[in-house]
């Protein structure tokens, strides 16, 4: 699963405790690149809730959307397709290869938007919002 290749657990941890969500569903929000010697690549993006134990505060705020924001370290990406981030919804896969990780955000119909190889993944930062407009390939 995708989580056993973050570096940096306890917030993930902390705020999904035993309900690690699949990457199957999610909405692309942000893909920013930032050059230097190592290249970090910054993914933020939606999951629907439908699979997702939210925390007592959460549900009390009516949050029904999980936001992650991923940081890759040291990447290099082997497959870019603009074109289809007009509809950016998609899955996300992430394995390891050798030291590396891949990460894979493919459209619904399948086609590569992009891959990914990094040597880290860090959590950035994970929200809750209430998302009114639902917005989900399902």
């Amino acid at each position: 699963m995708w989580y056993d290749y973050v570096e940096n657990k306890n917030s993930l941890s902390a705020t999904l405790s035993n309900s690690i969500p699949d990457l199957d569903d999610i909405f692309l929000n942000d893909l920013k690149i930032i050059s230097g010697e190592d290249i970090q690549i910054y993914l933020r993006f939606d999951i629907n809730a439908k699979e997702i134990v939210f925390t007592k505060k959460w549900i009390e705020r009516e949050y029904n959307t999980l936001q992650i924001t991923l940081l890759l370290m040291a990447t290099k990406m082997n497959c870019f397709n603009m074109e289809y981030l007009k509809y950016p919804n998609g899955k996300i896969t992430i394995h390891e290869l050798g030291d590396l990780k891949t990460i894979n955000f493919e459209s619904l119909k399948g086609e590569c938007i992009f891959l990914i190889e990094a040597k880290w993944i860090y959590a950035n930062s994970i929200n809750g919002y209430k998302n009114e407009l639902q917005i989900s390939s399902v």
